[in-house]
């Protein structure tokens, strides 16, 4: 019942995701933005495989734990370092941030995606996002 609960989770969140890449992309092609389809092909794949890895639990396929358990462990990290930013959560709204000290964030996002260069002037930051920790720790015990 747990995993079919997760799959559950992420099938609807891999869509969300899906479509709401889908929207921001259609809206920077109007906006005439380049550079932006490899960050858009890798959120599609992303998302795509968190939406598979839900189905696959919800079907009780052999790999879908797997599948989960991944997924779940990229989606824990946040980072922006030296002109990169790495962002990708389905579950966005609660988090750990460590740049100038420790503090909790409350973000009104669910689902944030975002890998793209940013200025090198911006500090590093490290983000941990609360819900992907405890999915993962539901996933790994039995």
């Amino acid at each position: 019942m747990k995993n079919k609960l997760i799959g559950i989770y992420e099938l609807i969140t891999g869509v969300t995701g899906i479509l709401l890449l889908l929207f921001s992309f259609f809206r920077e092609l109007l906006n005439d933005s380049k550079g932006i389809f490899p960050s858009f092909i890798l959120g599609i794949i992303l998302f795509g495989m968190l939406t598979y890895s839900g189905f696959a639990l919800i079907r009780k396929k052999i790999h879908g734990r797997k599948y989960s358990i991944a997924l779940q462990a990229v989606q824990i990290f946040s980072f922006i370092y030296a002109g990169t930013k790495y962002l990708f959560s389905a579950s966005a709204f609660l988090s750990v941030v460590i740049n100038n000290g420790i503090h909790f964030k409350f973000n009104p996002d669910i689902i944030a995606y975002s890998v793209e260069r940013v200025p090198e002037l911006l500090p590093f930051e490290l983000r941990i996002f609360i819900v992907p920790v405890i999915i993962l720790i539901l996933l790994i015990s039995r």
